[in-house]
């Protein structure tokens, strides 16, 4: 999938847009997480990438964190990706700090469901980022190769 074509879908050119999905394997040659940083060409402007993607190292079984733009020029993704696009005008801001997990749920769960909780049935989107300024997270990458077999339940795909 292309960034600029989606842009052009949702009608807003130039759109900057954000989140995280899996990287461009045609691409790359191996699967990969995707987290992109971009604003889509607009009629007067370039695009301006500062994605960046991650994959396991086949050395060490680390996780290596690469800027996508300084190796690679396209806006591409593949299979999937949660996106968050906004013209780029100044709005409400909202902004979430926590120091500890203190229940079983994660924080973007909690999230959702404090959304759910004021707005109930009404369709409502939001996006942003996270800052993670000290201690721990959890975190995931997907593997270089991809399964060999369907991954019909959570535990197979572990």
């Amino acid at each position: 999938y292309d960034l600029n074509k989606i842009a052009k879908e949702i009608q807003i050119l130039g759109a900057f847009v954000l989140g995280a999905g899996a990287g461009p394997f045609q691409t790359l040659g191996f699967n990969s997480e995707f987290m992109p940083v971009v604003q889509t060409e607009s009629e007067h402007k370039p695009p301006v990438n500062g994605s960046y993607f991650a994959h396991v190292n086949s050395a060490d079984g680390g996780c290596l964190l690469e800027k996508y733009s300084e190796k690679y020029h396209d806006l591409g993704f593949a299979l999937l990706a949660n996106l968050f696009a906004s013209e780029g005008q100044p709005g409400k801001v909202i902004e979430v700090k926590a120091k500890r997990r203190i229940g079983k749920l994660n924080f973007v769960t909690c999230m959702r469901q404090t959304l759910e909780k004021h707005y109930g049935d009404k369709p409502v989107g939001m996006g942003g980022t996270f800052m993670i300024q000290k201690g721990k997270v959890k975190t995931h990458i997907m593997p270089a190769e991809f399964s060999s077999c369907p991954l019909n339940s959570d535990a197979l795909s572990h």
